[in-house]
């Protein structure tokens, strides 16, 4: 080998927008993991496509995976259009009676 750099460390350090990509989902991600104790990940993916005889494109990409928070999860009830309620759609709710209704005792009226 020549004392020229070739390769894929070569092929690296030109492409100059690759190092702090890589640098900024690396600490997004980092961060993420640490505040909510969940895994994440970082992928630098090479990506070559035929463009001829001996020729090739080659591109680089830079994903991350960074944990989000847990979006708390409610309870609803699905009525027959499709449609979501807090309460069961199919079943009856009860009626209480007003505090003046009832004896001096606190009992509904007609109870003994």
């Amino acid at each position: 080998m020549s004392g020229k750099e070739e390769g894929l460390i070569a092929y690296l350090r030109a492409h100059r927008q690759l190092m702090p990509r890589a640098d900024s989902a690396l600490k997004e991600t980092v961060q993420a993991v640490m505040e909510h104790n969940k895994p994440g990940e970082v992928t630098i993916k090479i990506k070559f496509k035929p463009e001829g005889h001996r020729q090739m494109t080659v591109g680089v990409d830079v994903t991350n995976k960074a944990p989000r928070p847990s979006v708390p999860t409610s309870v609803f009830f699905g009525d027959t259009r499709g449609r979501l309620h807090r309460s069961d759609p199919g079943q009856s709710s009860l009626s209480f009676m007003d505090e003046g209704d009832g004896d001096e005792e606190g009992e509904p009226a007609g109870v003994n």
